[in-house]
C-alpha cells in the first residue's frame, strides 16, 4: 500500500511539473508573439512618421499624412498593452530592447505614453487643418516628449 502511494505521489508531482512547464512554454510563446507584434507595430509607426515628415517638409500628400496621423492616434491607444511583464530584454535578450525600467517605473512609462497620445492627437489636428507649421511643431514635440522620451528612458541600445 505504501508503494502505491509513493508511486501515485511521484506520478502526480511529475504531472504537475509537466503542466507547469507547459504553461511556461505557452507563456513564453505568447510573450514572443507579443514582442514580434510590438516590433511590427513600431516599424509601421515609423513608416507613418515618414509620411507625416514629408508633408511637413513639402506640403505634399496631405491626405497620406492625415491617414498616417490617424493611424498614430489609434495605435497609441494600444501601446500600454504591448509591454506585458516578462516581455523585456531580460527575458528576450537580443530580440527586444525593452528595458526592465518599463515595469520598475510604470508611472513614468504611462506618463510618457499619455504625452505621446496627446501629441499624436495634436499632430493629427494640425495635419487635418493643412497647417504645415503647426504640424512640424507638433511632430517635433511628439518626437521629443513621446518617442524620444520613451526610447531614451525605456529602450536599451543593443
Amino acid at each position: 500500500m505504501e508503494t502505491w502511494r509513493w508511486k501515485f505521489s511521484l506520478g502526480a508531482a511529475a504531472a504537475l511539473a509537466a503542466g507547469i512547464a507547459l504553461v511556461a512554454v505557452v507563456r513564453a510563446d505568447d510573450l514572443s508573439s507579443v514582442v514580434a507584434a510590438r516590433q511590427a507595430a513600431m516599424k509601421e509607426m515609423g513608416g507613418k512618421l515618414k509620411l507625416i515628415k514629408a508633408f511637413t517638409a513639402s506640403g505634399d500628400d496631405q491626405a497620406d499624412a492625415a491617414a498616417a496621423s490617424a493611424v498614430l492616434v489609434n495605435t497609441s491607444k494600444s501601446i500600454p498593452n504591448w509591454f506585458p511583464a516578462g516581455s523585456g530584454l531580460d527575458s528576450f535578450s537580443g530580440k527586444t530592447a525593452a528595458k526592465p525600467d518599463i515595469w520598475a517605473d510604470p508611472a513614468k512609462f504611462k506618463a510618457i505614453v499619455a504625452a505621446f497620445q496627446a501629441d499624436a492627437a495634436a499632430l493629427q489636428a494640425a495635419v487635418a487643418a493643412g497647417d504645415r507649421g503647426a504640424a512640424a511643431a507638433a511632430f517635433e514635440t511628439m518626437g521629443r516628449e513621446g518617442c524620444g522620451a520613451c526610447h531614451g528612458a525605456f529602450r536599451a541600445k543593443i
